[in-house]
């Protein structure tokens, strides 16, 4: 068994679960990223892009950028915050989506 970062045992599949419903809530995830990123600034994808996309740091992408990687941290700190909120209400709406 493997645990997850916070030490917990991570929940088992349910062997009799379909396994188009998890397809289903794989795109349904997808979709609602891709909407909360398209909300974000150009700056703020740009900079998320480069840390998530490329798995730069934040000094890496300061320098690739022109700003200090202090700056950087807490715009991904609040893109990440915006985009999980996003996200959840996305997730949350009748029907799974817009």
């Amino acid at each position: 068994m493997f645990e997850t970062r916070a030490g917990e045992l991570p929940e088992m599949p349910d062997d009799n679960a379909d396994p188009a419903d998890g397809l289903d809530r794989t795109r349904l995830r997808r979709q609602a990223l891709l909407i909360a990123l398209a909300e974000l600034t150009e700056r703020e994808r740009e900079i998320a892009s480069l840390r998530y996309g490329a798995e730069l740091n934040a000094n890496e992408i300061g320098a690739t950028v022109g700003i200090e990687s202090a700056p950087i941290r807490k715009i991904l700190e609040r893109a990440r915050t915006r985009l999980a909120a996003r996200i959840e209400t996305l997730l949350s709406l009748d029907g799974g989506m817009p």
